[in-house]
């Protein structure tokens, strides 16, 4: 089996993935999911889930990639992250569009414990968030119902694997996921309701462009230079005329249960 990302190691400390959030959330970007997070959050509004009484809490929030569209088929969306930079991202955007219900929350999420509930708590695409420990917080967090969006299949991460593979490192991102969601919670007793989305991404955009999107986060790990080279000798192959062209179908989960009481 590969050996983990580096980032996802158990002797990461925290502040170091605070860095790094903070660092790529400049470059980071919601379009390998395509339309799939608008679609989620209509199947959520039609399951009774989401609807203009309910208060959500949103774990790991980014840059606003469920919060904006959620903010629409709420009361309120509480935005949780560590990241300062995403949080300031969303909240720009949110402005922007004269979004006003949502709510800041900059924190570590492993020792979040408010005197609150929320009717819902959402998590998507969160590392860690299908532990037993984080399953359960959400359930002691929510009032009503818990949510969580999973990754099946992200073209993406194929790309982000052969460029650490050029630089000698043969990483796996198989603890990012959390698709194995629904049989974790069946077999611990609760009975979640689970729907497939998928979405075609196609992405043409310059090389460069595409290698500056590929590495944004490599200046955390200190080798920017090496991995820009490699990612644009990969992309040069890839490109036509300058242009790099990027498809794949990419697939998400969507969970919901009902906590155990």
């Amino acid at each position: 089996m590969a050996p983990l990302h580096p980032l996802d190691g158990e002797d990461v400390p925290e502040h170091e993935k605070i860095r790094f959030w903070n660092i790529f959330a400049e470059t980071y970007t919601a379009e390998q999911q395509g339309d799939m997070p608008e679609r989620i959050v209509e199947w959520l509004a039609g399951l009774g889930c989401l609807d203009m009484t309910r208060d959500v809490l949103e774990v790991g929030s980014g840059p606003g990639t469920y919060s904006l569209p959620m903010s629409r088929r709420s009361r309120s969306v509480s935005c949780l992250d560590y990241s300062s930079k995403m949080l300031d991202r969303l909240f720009a955007v949110a402005a922007s569009y004269g979004i006003t219900n949502l709510e800041r929350i900059e924190t570590d999420w492993n020792v979040f414990e408010p005197e609150r509930r929320w009717d819902v708590v959402f998590a998507s695409l969160c590392s860690g968030s299908g532990t037993v420990d984080s399953i359960e917080r959400m359930e002691r967090l929510s009032s009503g119902s818990c949510a969580m969006v999973s990754w099946i299949e992200n073209g993406g991460d194929r790309l982000q694997s052969e460029i650490w593979a050029r630089l000698g490192k043969d990483y796996s991102f198989a603890s990012r996921t959390t698709d194995d969601i629904v049989e974790k919670l069946k077999a611990s007793g609760r009975w979640p309701e689970s729907r497939e989305f998928s979405a075609a991404v196609a992405i043409d955009m310059p090389v460069e462009e595409a290698v500056r999107r590929q590495t944004g986060m490599f200046p955390f790990f200190g080798i920017e230079k090496e991995a820009v080279a490699a990612a644009r000798d990969i992309l040069k192959e890839r490109s036509e005329d300058g242009i790099y062209r990027f498809r794949s179908v990419n697939r998400l989960r969507a969970t919901v249960w009902e906590p155990l009481r």
